[in-house]
């Protein structure tokens, strides 16, 4: 549980504060003396199932801040341990934890080796951090929360990020009001000038993209085309760490001043023979709540009937009035209310997922191949999401010392039928607003289309039919996107590796969006179209020093020093065509005024030199400084180059002062600047391309002023916090 600390029992709290420095002075105190009587103690750590070897399991003693982790061959070795009987854990991501007691004698070696038993859920105790960095969750000195990829997987949603409301404290997620659309994810609320304040989303150690896309204003006939970050299967998620603020992000640079998301994925582990996982998840969807509307009175004004009006404020209902209305061509009918039309609308939506996953490995080599389908048919007419998702993913120990990772997915998406939004004649909920009551909505359904091409309606003025919006006024979208990274790590000693990692995020759209002649929302008597081309690609090339120095007495000290280059480009080439020559040949061929077509270009660049320090004394108290320097491509020469600096401590106070039914507390206090850069091309005013005017080219100036000497955004965080277990064993 994470809670504020105030200050609102000054006598009590400085008690306690006397007490917590008592107890530090004495542990520096009894490490003088416990250094004299010291013994070893080592061993091996094997899987249960198959007996392989396990490496990067964390050995830790518990109490004393000493640890290590394992080799290729899954061995261990922990000098300088106090003597006496001790108790010394094993814990590894994917595994349960196990701690065995030891009896340690002076200038001996205890053995004490272990079976580790492979476990569904993420292991308690155990995150991934900033970089990729496995750490025990009572060393990190900020806020971290971790899922497990079961967490995510029980109801699984079309947006992951949708996937996450309720399981994480302090973040705020938004899904759309709209089927399809996109899922915003704040922590901690807002805090940047330009408009972006989601985390960064990183996928097993590489920066992916989840940008949201919505065409048009969103106040008026906007399309949401959903966020990037919806391409992932849950299925195919290990955990997921939720880096919140500044403070626990800090390595990561500029676009993780809002925290961020590391998503690690499944990549099989040592097994006898081949295992294969099948799935498959069915849910159904129908409107929770719609609007109130009356059924006194139905379309009309004035208490009389008219069709080219769409409020409801004509003759009363069920009066057993017999009028003449444009739903039923030339004849009286009934003048009666439908007081579900509204409702009868929507259909029963559904989702269908399944999965197919195989896994193998030995003490040597892991892989994992899986292929999911997400098959999503809509509540409103028309409306289908399909995803198809092949990841594969695994690692091999190619030399005494060098390991090798790689992650492979690639997803195709399509949609159809995506609703539009706001205020405006294309979203069908716009239209329900001034929905006549009399309307009968089978009506409609059954014919759409008149016998000319033109449209059956309920009104000659406003309004289309809502079954020619979805179904007529087609858009269909598609995306292809590949996401790939590899790492070779290499450990020069024991407490000392190397890594090397690349990895690329590329994604290719496409958007096509038709309107039929006879559409309400446009002036062509012929119909329009437009189609859209978008390409995206993120390219990450970084290394990491890591090091964590052995025997050290009641301590432990560790370090990381890395780099990395960013590349990002971006392409978008669209036509709009508002006029055809010839009906339903939707071709900028047909195209009977000149199309207006916009190409916009943006590539930038940003590289980053970053490091930590990390040191524990006796388990309880720990201090994390991390620095960060960038040079960002979009700013000027002289200002393109910042550095930021983080500092948190924590202390687990509940190892000190026994506290009525508190099993464990932490306090932590931590500091952070993080620095951020601009979005590209704000330096220069620059002309836009305009449509022609008959031959002549036309160009405007910007409506945005922009700045030569613009500086980097500055994010500072303060946080004070702490974390309290009762009642637990």
């Amino acid at each position: 549980m994470n809670t504020v600390c105030m200050n609102r029992r000054p006598r009590r709290l400085g008690r306690l504060a006397t007490a917590v420095a008592a107890g530090v002075l004495a542990l520096f105190a009894g490490a003088a003396q416990a250094q004299a009587q010291a013994g070893s103690i080592s061993g091996r750590v094997v899987d249960a199932q198959t007996g392989g070897p396990i490496r990067n399991v964390q050995i830790s003693v518990v109490g004393t801040g000493l640890g290590t982790l394992t080799d290729a061959s899954g061995n261990f070795r922990i000098a300088s341990v106090p003597a006496g009987s001790v108790e010394v854990r094993a814990q590894s991501i994917g595994y349960a934890v196990v701690t065995r007691t030891v009896d340690v004698v002076t200038g001996q070696v205890a053995r004490v080796d272990f079976e580790l038993t492979q476990s569904a859920v993420s292991v308690d105790g155990i995150v991934v951090t900033a970089l990729g960095v496995e750490r025990a969750e009572r060393e990190l000195t900020t806020s971290v929360q971790a899922l497990s990829g079961e967490d995510l997987s029980d109801a699984p949603e079309a947006n992951l990020v949708s996937s996450l409301s309720g399981k994480v404290s302090g973040v705020h997620i938004t899904s759309s009001n709209t089927p399809g659309g996109s899922a915003r994810m704040v922590i901690r609320g807002v805090t940047s000038l330009t408009g972006n304040n989601q985390p960064l989303f990183v996928l097993d150690g590489i920066p992916v993209s989840n940008a949201s896309s919505v065409v048009g204003s969103r106040g008026y006939n906007a399309i949401d085309y959903g966020n990037l970050i919806q391409d992932l299967n849950p299925n195919d998620i290990q955990s997921i760490s939720i880096l919140k603020g500044p403070n626990a992000a800090a390595l990561y640079g500029s676009r993780a001043a809002n925290g961020a998301v590391i998503i690690t994925t499944k990549k099989g582990s040592a097994s006898r023979g081949l295992g294969i996982t099948a799935r498959a998840d069915m849910t159904f969807e129908s409107p929770l709540k719609l609007p109130e509307y009356q059924n006194k009175y139905g379309q009309g004004s004035g208490g009389n009937y008219s069709a080219s009006t769409d409020e409801s404020w004509g003759p009363q209902l069920d009066a057993g009035e017999m009028i003449v209305q444009e739903l039923y061509g030339d004849a009286p009918a009934p003048f009666v209310s439908h007081p579900d039309n509204v409702r009868d609308f929507f259909e029963l939506g559904r989702t269908a997922n399944t999965s197919v996953s195989m896994a193998a490995g030995d003490e040597n080599a892991n892989m994992r191949l899986s292929i999911a389908n997400m098959d999503h048919d809509g509540m409103l007419p028309g409306f289908t999401q399909k995803r198809t998702t092949v990841a594969l993913a695994g690692g091999a120990e190619l030399t005494e010392g060098l390991r090798a990772e790689a992650s492979l997915q690639y997803t195709n998406a399509d949609a159809a039928n995506r609703p539009a939004q706001g205020y405006g004649e294309d979203n069908v909920m716009w239209q329900f607003l001034w929905f006549g009551r009399q309307v009968d909505t089978e009506v409609l359904k059954s014919r759409r289309i008149n016998e000319d091409g033109s449209q059956f309606n309920w009104n000659t003025r406003w309004n289309n039919n809502p079954y020619w919006t979805q179904l007529e006024d087609r858009n269909n979208d598609s995306r292809d996107r590949f996401i790939g990274s590899g790492s070779l790590t290499y450990g020069f000693t024991p407490w000392l590796d190397l890594m090397l990692r690349a990895g690329t995020d590329v994604s290719s759209e496409h958007r096509r969006q038709i309107f039929r002649a006879g559409t309400r929302s446009v002036s062509s008597e012929t119909g329009a179209f437009g189609e859209t081309s978008i390409e995206r690609q993120e390219t990450n090339l970084d290394f990491l020093f890591t090091a964590d120095w052995p025997g050290l007495e009641g301590m432990s000290l560790s370090a990381t020093f890395g780099g990395s280059r960013r590349d990002n480009s971006y392409n978008a080439l669209g036509t709009y065509v508002s006029e055809l020559v010839v009906p339903y040949l939707y071709d900028a061929g047909n195209a009977a005024v000149t199309p207006s077509v916009s190409d916009y270009r943006q590539q930038t660049r940003v590289n980053g030199l970053y490091g930590s320090v990390n040191y524990g004394f006796r388990d309880v108290w720990f201090v994390e400084a991390t620095g960060r320097n960038d040079w960002s491509s979009t700013l000027p020469a002289d200002n393109n180059s910042y550095f930021y600096p983080s500092l948190s401590t924590s202390l687990i106070f509940s190892d000190l002062i026994e506290l009525p039914a508190v099993t464990y507390g932490k306090v932590r206090v931590g500091w952070a600047q993080v620095g951020n850069d601009a979005p590209a091309y704000q330096l220069l005013d620059p002309y836009l391309g305009d449509t022609p005017f008959a031959d002549q080219p036309r160009f405007t100036a910007s409506n945005r002023l922009r700045n030569a000497d613009l500086k980097p955004e500055q994010t500072e965080s303060w946080e004070v916090g702490g974390e309290l277990r009762f009642l637990a064993d």
